[in-house]
């Protein structure tokens, strides 16, 4: 039962981030065998993004910056999401480390993601 009173976990105006949620499929195999891995988008979405931490290293005599950014988005009923998926965000792709649905209360779930190098 739900309670009138009660603050929502997210309202829509902070939502201001489009994004696609993507899982990995088996694409077509290559000339060798190989399967490739692909994605396909299974839930487009809004979310409310912000930055938590972001830090460089060097790796291989390179400089390589490293984002970590919390979302936040609307529960769906439809798609599980899951640490195996990934976020599209405009040109930029964020891995999946964890998935918490706040409260339990199956109104919004946030992800916590690294920004893929």
């Amino acid at each position: 039962m739900r309670c009138l009173n009660r603050k929502p976990l997210i309202t829509a105006g902070e939502l201001t981030h489009e994004i696609a949620i993507q899982q990995p499929t088996d694409g077509d195999p290559s000339e060798s065998g190989e399967c490739t891995k692909s994605w396909s988008t299974v839930l487009n979405c809004w979310a409310k993004i912000d930055p938590t931490w972001g830090r460089e290293y060097e790796r291989a005599m390179q400089q390589c910056p490293e984002m970590t950014l919390l979302l936040t988005i609307r529960y769906s009923p439809d798609v599980t999401v899951t640490s195996a998926m990934r976020v599209m965000f405009g040109s930029r792709y964020l891995h999946i480390v964890s998935v918490r649905n706040i409260e339990e209360r199956n109104e919004a779930v946030q992800l916590m993601c690294k920004e893929e190098g």
